[in-house]
């Protein structure tokens, strides 16, 4: 890779995108996967989600060879956005000694059911509460 000396008095900027920034998320996890899960790239799928609204990311590993799931998608009954609006983080910094925790697919899919049960129930109390706001506003 050549090296362009930056000038005195000079900046030199990149500015992305959001899809190019999720690509740089992506991309740059993968690249440093063996560091930061302690994994073999070649022996894991690897899921991510990106939540910008809550600032957060999520990335579940898994092994390749899971014969119950074939392709790149992770078990429809995990649902990975709500556990990453919803767990807490396992690392305050990617830099960590220990940045992960290990999770069963039992555990992920309780705790995916349990999040969408409560996500339902406040989004139905949302939901009463703007139709209660409504007829008070036609009265």
């Amino acid at each position: 890779m050549r090296k362009v000396p930056l000038e005195k008095g000079r900046y030199r900027v990149i500015k992305i995108s959001r899809e190019a920034l999720m690509e740089f998320i992506y991309e740059s996890f993968l690249d440093n996967q063996e560091m930061y899960l302690e994994t073999e790239p070649t022996e894991t799928l690897d899921h991510f989600y990106i939540d910008l609204e809550n600032e957060s990311f999520i990335c579940c590993a898994e092994r390749a060879d899971n014969p119950k799931y074939s392709g790149m998608n992770i078990d429809p009954r995990i649902d990975i956005a709500a556990l990453c609006r919803n767990l807490d983080d396992t690392t305050n910094t990617m830099y960590a000694d220990v940045r992960y925790r290990d999770y069963t697919e039992e555990e992920l899919i309780e705790i995916s059911e349990k999040f969408r049960k409560m996500e339902k129930y406040k989004l139905k109390s949302m939901n009463m509460a703007e139709s209660r706001i409504d007829s008070e506003k036609q009265r």
